[in-house]
């Protein structure tokens, strides 16, 4: 894209452009990871609602910046000890309330359904609420109802 002059310009690829290219960043590592963790339990018969229990979260990391983790709760609470985070550069995992993850901050929640933005102050991993049901927390970005 700096080619055209958009330096400033991030596309995304699809998760087949990016292994054709060979080459992406964490939003394009990040999407791979997660359809194919999604993949992975759709065929494995591991859980029914495998859509409801993976996310996209997008938000600052130490090292990398800007990143995408992928999200997967283990229950309905949704707590920070029920969550874990991976990273789908490093292939580590964390659970949310772990001091040494990496993740500082959470701007969004993308779901299956919808983006949700982060409205609580606190953004840190492990006091965060992850219940993007609740809009004190999270807003979503378009309507329930059409």
């Amino acid at each position: 894209w700096q080619s055209f002059g958009c330096t400033n310009l991030d596309v995304w690829c699809t998760s087949q452009e990016f292994l054709d290219i060979g080459a992406g960043d964490w939003e394009e590592h990040g999407i791979l990871l997660h359809n194919f963790m999604w993949w992975l339990q759709i065929h494995s018969n591991i859980c029914s609602d495998a859509a409801d229990k993976l996310y996209l979260i997008i938000g600052s990391g130490i090292p990398e910046g800007k990143t995408v983790y992928v999200m997967q709760h283990q229950s309905e609470s949704r707590t920070s000890e029920d969550v874990m985070l991976w990273n789908a550069c490093t292939g580590c995992v964390f659970y949310a309330g772990d001091k040494r993850c990496p993740l500082i901050d959470i701007g969004c929640m993308v779901t299956s359904l919808n983006i949700h933005a982060n409205l609580q102050a606190v953004i840190s991993s492990r006091f965060i609420s992850f219940n993007c049901q609740n809009e004190e927390h999270w807003r979503p970005l378009f309507a329930n109802d059409p």
